[in-house]
């Protein structure tokens, strides 16, 4: 009698467990799911639709535009993993609630580093998973991230209409709590 109450709350335990899991994950588990189903039927890299297809990227050199700052509007797009997001620009570097509330509304320059297409390397923060009980459209838009390989390419659209297209080069997963060099 007792092993069949012992299996019994094994049984409750693993279906809880896989309950609240599913729950907890549920954002990123719809972006896999989407992701892989976009992928079935698609037999190269090329099947892919990419927005550079419709909008015509200005092939100037950026040292071009010395002149002219970057507005601060723009618009970050990952064809490859189905990303449209507004860019936040201002936000206070020092100011980790204000970056994490500003996540709600796109993905976060990080305003120590230059704007994407000047000259150095631009860092921009997203969400890849966030909070299920919060209510944030961007809270997993850079849950796919690890799918991009070195060749991808993605865009950022300024609000004046210069586009700038980058190439993925290289992969890499950051451990803040070890040394990455």
């Amino acid at each position: 009698m007792n092993t069949k109450k012992l299996f019994r709350a094994i049984k409750v335990f693993v279906i809880a467990s896989a309950i609240v899991f599913t729950a907890l994950n549920a954002s990123l588990l719809y972006s896999e799911a989407r992701y892989f189903l976009a992928q079935i039927g698609a037999s190269s890299k090329t099947a892919h639709v990419h927005a550079s297809d419709y909008i015509a990227p200005l092939k100037l050199p950026v040292s071009d535009y010395a002149d002219r700052a970057l507005p601060d509007s723009a618009t970050i797009t990952i064809d490859k993993i189905g990303v449209t997001a507004p860019i936040v620009f201002g936000v206070n570097q020092n100011d980790f609630d204000e970056i994490y509330n500003n996540l709600n509304k796109g993905v976060v320059h990080f305003s120590a580093t230059v704007k994407p297409g000047e000259k150095g390397t631009a860092m921009i923060l997203g969400h890849s998973s966030d909070f299920i009980w919060k209510r944030n459209q961007f809270a997993n838009v850079f849950s796919l991230l690890s799918k991009l390989e070195p060749g991808d390419t993605y865009s950022v659209r300024y609000s004046d209409g210069r586009v700038f297209t980058f190439e993925v080069k290289e992969t890499f997963i950051f451990d803040p709590t070890k040394d990455n060099e």
